[in-house]
């Protein structure tokens, strides 16, 4: 039995001149033309069969005889210029074992390999996949991808929903191979788009739509790549596994107010994240009460990088002007582009010269020259005053220490006194009988905020004055 795989470049052409065997070095027994209309896409037509002698006699010498062969004539109704174009003949000898002994040429199988396969980072799932497709014997060939859950690459395959772009080093007569999902093998299955390999090895590009088949796919997955050349499957598939994260990471915990100040908000972080392929998270602000994007103004802290703030647990917003209602809100990214945001915050920067809390810690003033008082020994009020009143709930003290007389004022071995405790806009502390502050010339005070929104804060005290009277 004879198989041809043939095609015409258009018109009527046929195999009516005929089609015979040769034996002996002698074109001899019977014809087999069909008068089959050859069609313009490769296909095979049989000639013979099984049980067929095709009208000889023949030995084992005449098949493995370098004079045995086959002869096909062809037959055009046009004289005009038609190719006519013969991939491969195959002939298949049928016998008895033990009578007759033959020498066959099998097809040879085409090979295929997947050199990369990375889902993009955009959050569409789509996954990037790169093949070669090559066959020594040159023959178009078509592919399938399947895909399956784990990196052992074992258990039931599914055949993966593949999209374009796709793009090839060698085309077919119609271009680019094409997808048809449809098809078992979804790459190349029709006629002049199948996947070239009489240049050589070819490149074939395309993408899979992984959130189309595993919408909650999170985790270890292995592509398989089989390539067949119409007659034989690659005997060894490619496989290769890849990353796939198609789940967004859980909402972050709600910022809340850490405090503000007149161009300083502290928002504190709320509960982390969870996310296997965690990225960042990224806080977005603008002005108003509501409606805050990710194309809003973003802040920026390093902290942000990691999944758990860097165990840190606020940000600083600056910049800001005061008496302003601000909008906030926390995205968490993965990855892979997927982003989840909590629920946003609105929050109002205090009044401008108001008292700005600064977190727990002192605030000190420069040195004070009493020149004019060689000794304050006589004195008996110390007064200091500032133009801003204590905020309600809070406690202000204030310490006093002093140092000798002479051109440079030194504190290393003053000892503070005080506290002195006011409230309103003036401190007044009488010095008779505190012993610290008696006979100086340079004198320094520390002030610092108590009980302020359950926290010890220091108060950045706006135009304070110290009075001896």
């Amino acid at each position: 039995m004879v198989a041809v795989e043939r095609k015409t470049s258009g018109g009527i052409i046929d195999d009516s001149g005929g089609v015979y065997l040769i034996k002996n070095g002698t074109i001899s027994g019977d014809n087999k033309a069909s008068s089959t209309q050859w069609t313009t896409g490769d296909t095979y037509e049989t000639y013979g069969s099984s049980s067929d002698l095709w009208g000889q006699t023949w030995t084992p010498g005449n098949i493995n005889a370098a004079d045995f062969g086959f002869v096909i004539a062809i037959f055009s109704d046009s004289t005009e210029a038609r190719t006519a174009s013969i991939d491969h003949i195959r002939v298949t000898v049928y016998y008895t074992a033990g009578e007759l002994t033959v020498t066959t040429s099998a097809n040879l199988t085409p090979n295929g390999t997947l050199p990369s396969a990375a889902q993009k980072t955009d959050g569409t799932g789509v996954v990037d996949i790169s093949t070669t497709v090559a066959d020594s014997e040159g023959d178009l060939s078509k592919a399938k991808v399947q895909y399956v859950s784990g990196g052992g690459c074992s258990g039931t395959w599914a055949a993966a929903t593949l999209q374009t772009p796709i793009s090839a080093t060698y085309n077919d007569t119609g271009g680019a191979p094409d997808i048809n999902n449809s098809n078992p093998y979804q790459v190349g299955t029709t006629a002049t788009t199948q996947i070239k390999t009489s240049a050589g090895t070819n490149t074939v590009d395309f993408d899979w739509a992984s959130a189309t088949d595993i919408a909650s796919g999170n985790g270890t997955y292995c592509l398989r790549l089989t390539v067949n050349d119409f007659a034989d499957d690659d005997p060894v598939p490619a496989t290769r596994t890849l990353t796939i994260d198609n789940v967004a990471p859980t909402a972050p915990g709600n910022l809340t107010n850490g405090g503000t100040t007149a161009t300083t908000i502290t928002l504190t972080f709320g509960a982390q994240t969870t996310e296997t392929n965690f990225s960042e998270y990224k806080i977005y602000y603008k002005q108003g009460a509501s409606g805050v994007t990710q194309s809003d103004t973003l802040q920026s802290d390093g902290d942000l990088a990691f999944i758990n703030y860097n165990t840190t647990t606020n940000t600083v917003v600056s910049g800001l002007t005061s008496n302003t209602q601000y909008v906030f809100n926390i995205w968490a990214y993965d990855s892979y582009g997927h982003s989840t945001a909590a629920t946003e915050i609105a929050i109002t920067t205090s009044s401008s010269g108001g008292f700005s809390f600064k977190g727990i810690g002192w605030i000190y003033s420069a040195s004070i020259d009493t020149d004019s008082y060689p000794t304050i020994s006589s004195k008996n009020v110390l007064r200091a005053k500032w133009t801003q009143s204590i905020p309600t709930g809070c406690t202000l003290n204030l310490y006093m220490r002093g140092t000798g007389t002479g051109p440079t004022p030194d504190y290393a071995t003053s000892s503070w006194a005080g506290p002195y405790s006011g409230s309103g806009t003036t401190v007044t502390q009488n010095l008779t009988g505190v012993a610290a502050l008696q006979g100086f010339r340079y004198y320094q005070y520390r002030v610092e905020m108590n009980s302020c929104n359950s926290n010890t804060q220091s108060a950045e005290l706006y135009d304070i004055a110290i009075d001896f009277d």
